[in-house]
C-alpha cells in the first residue's frame, strides 16, 4: 500500500472527497483542517500506486515521485 499527503481547495466538500476516493478504490483521512497553503486541508491518501497516481493526473494535482510513499 502506498500514501500520499495533498493539499485540498477549502471549498470542495468532504462528499465530494469520499464520492472521488470510490471512483479510483483509493482510501482518504483529514491530516490538517487548516494547512500552511492558505489555510487549505491537509488529506492522505492510500491505496496501490497506479491509483493514487490516477486519482493525482485525473484531478490535475502536482507530485513527484517521493510524493507517493509505501506504508
Amino acid at each position: 500500500m502506498y500514501s500520499i499527503q495533498l493539499y485540498i481547495a477549502h471549498d470542495c466538500s468532504s462528499a465530494e472527497i469520499i464520492r472521488d476516493t470510490f471512483k479510483f478504490d483509493i482510501a482518504a483521512k483529514v491530516v490538517s483542517f487548516s494547512g500552511p497553503a492558505g489555510g487549505n486541508p491537509i488529506f492522505e491518501f492510500y491505496g496501490n500506486k497506479k491509483n493514487l497516481i490516477n486519482f493525482c493526473e485525473t484531478y490535475d494535482f502536482y507530485y513527484t515521485d517521493e510524493d507517493i510513499m509505501k506504508v
